[in-house]
């Protein structure tokens, strides 16, 4: 008899136990009911709404539970919204963008380790139907909501603001090459360089992004800007190689290495560059590096190059000028006595090279002919030739610029 009246006992109490277990699961349920009910217009008393989801949120029972992450997402992203124009409610919480984002990712990760969706679609979907009839994702309520304040700022041209604003979205969200734009663009604007130069990278990277090779150029310069010489360097040699047939990368590199006075290296650069785009720029920096390495005769022939391109370039045609009256002079002076007469077999490697100096001379001179420096030249190449008459002739062109 004692026996099954203690069983009965027992039983009883797991009942009452189990029941009053289930009805607290139920009141924190309940919980996020109301949370739901009370961010509704009109219902609208959003103190209440965040008090009821956080009474699920801590509570061992629901904070588990992929509903609660969902509905506290959706509490945060509501304050959020009625915010931006109601100053008392965006007061309520210090940073609802990180709060709803945190839930949200909550609530995707514990839908994901059941195996289950129902929520996950809530969030992610543009839009679903539920009791209310069709609404909008999560997400993208937290988007627009988002991309409104950057809107704001942008238009105050608050660029620091709007970056900064954006970048939950490109933390958070699958990055795509409309929200790296915006805010490599407001990061550059607001002269937050280091941030520019990794957004323009990422854009640079994804092949679906159409301008590319300005993103890497764009990166590049924002690292110049803050003379981060590693990166711009970096960078350089990653848009030189994604995209071979800009000059842009390779002139820059080029630069590098002429900084460095690492010639061969500038040259080789300068080379390829030029292959791809002749320019007289490139061809005469060619022709500097080969000066530079003690190659007269490779830099003539890349200063011939420039003229090829450009016949009127005077400083190519100056060169060439004191580049064949070096050569001419270095063999004249180390000539003594007789074998310094134009007719002395000695003198024919001068001649030749004095006839070469005196034909860019007077080039160079038909294209600037208020350059002392040039009739000083002809004056020796011509005292080389013994040429009394044009001797006489720069004499007095050196008398008349005075």
């Amino acid at each position: 008899m004692t026996k099954s009246i203690l069983k009965s006992i027992v039983a009883g109490t797991a009942f009452v136990a189990g029941s009053f277990l289930t009805n607290i699961a139920i009141a924190q349920n309940g919980a996020l009911t109301s949370a739901e009910f009370f961010i509704l217009p009109e219902n609208a008393n959003y103190e209440k709404a965040l008090d009821k989801v956080r009474q699920a949120t801590y509570h061992k029972k629901t904070e588990g539970k992929a509903r609660t992450w969902y509905v506290r997402a959706k509490v945060f992203t509501t304050i959020l919204e009625v915010g931006a124009e109601k100053p008392e409610v965006a007061a309520l919480i210090e940073n609802p963008i990180d709060s709803a984002l945190v839930s949200m990712n909550k609530a995707l990760e514990t839908e994901k380790a059941e195996g289950k969706d129902k929520y996950t679609k809530m969030i992610e979907d543009p839009a679903f139907q539920s009791a209310l009839g069709m609404e909008t994702g999560l997400q993208v309520r937290l988007k627009n909501t988002i991309l409104n304040k950057v809107q704001k700022y942008q238009d105050s041209e608050d660029y620091l603001k709007a970056y900064e604003t954006m970048i939950p979205i490109v933390t958070y969200f699958k990055a795509d090459t409309t929200n790296l734009s915006f805010i490599g663009y407001f990061a550059n604007k607001a002269e937050v360089y280091d941030k520019a130069a990794m957004y323009y990278e990422k854009l640079g990277d994804m092949d679906e992004y159409s301008s590319g090779m300005e993103a890497y150029q764009t990166a590049a310069y924002s690292y110049y800007q803050i003379e981060d010489s590693t990166n711009f360097f970096r960078i350089l040699e990653k848009g030189a190689e994604r995209y071979p047939k800009e000059t842009y990368f390779l002139t820059n590199i080029a630069d590098i290495y002429i900084k460095r006075k690492d010639y061969p290296k500038a040259i080789e650069t300068l080379k390829k560059a030029n292959a791809i785009e002749p320019s007289t720029k490139t061809l005469t920096n060619i022709a500097i590096m080969y000066q530079s390495e003690k190659q007269p005769e490779k830099a003539a022939e890349y200063y011939k190059k420039v003229l090829e391109l450009d016949e009127s370039d005077y400083d190519a045609t100056f060169a060439l000028t004191v580049h064949y009256y070096k050569q001419a002079a270095d063999v004249y002076n180390k000539l003594v006595g007789e074998e310094q007469d134009p007719t002395n077999e000695k003198m024919k490697p001068v001649l030749k090279d004095a006839e070469e100096a005196i034909m860019y001379a007077k080039k160079a001179a038909e294209i600037n002919d208020e350059d002392i420096t040039l009739y000083n030249i002809l004056k020796d190449l011509y005292t080389m030739k013994e040429d009394e008459a044009n001797i006489e002739k720069m004499k007095k062109e050196l008398e008349r610029r005075k």
